[in-house]
């Protein structure tokens, strides 16, 4: 089992690595992005999780579950961004730095609260 200051690291590399993205996104104002950031971020924490636990059949299964998932949708929503040219639920953020922060950084909390029933088998 992780220890509680791994969950801590845990979540700080989940949100972390969206305020770096933020400030790319921010720079560019762009959304494009977004998506798929957090597909990334799902496998890198799955990934940093998986990789401190006793490696049971149970956590292999849950783990590669979480990473098929991640691609699909990562690949889906970033595709369709693309395809769209955008997404509308950030036109005004994007041009509001403040505004924008508190979408990457739910974006952040959200990977690693969905990812608590796969970091509990680790």
């Amino acid at each position: 089992m992780l220890l509680e200051s791994s969950w801590l690291q845990l979540l700080g590399v989940s949100v972390g690595v969206q305020w770096i993205a933020w400030t790319v996104a921010v720079f560019f104002q762009t959304e494009k992005f977004y998506d798929l950031v957090g597909s990334l971020t799902f496998l890198l924490v799955n990934h940093l999780s998986h990789g401190c636990s006793s490696l049971t059949s149970r956590q292999n299964v849950v783990s590669y579950l979480v990473f098929a998932w991640a691609c699909r949708l990562g690949t889906f929503l970033f595709l369709r961004v693309l395809k769209d040219g955008g997404d509308r639920r950030f036109d005004k953020a994007k041009h509001d730095p403040a505004m924008f922060f508190k979408f990457w950084t739910i974006q952040g909390l959200w990977i690693f609260i969905t990812l608590i029933p796969a970091l509990t088998l680790a």
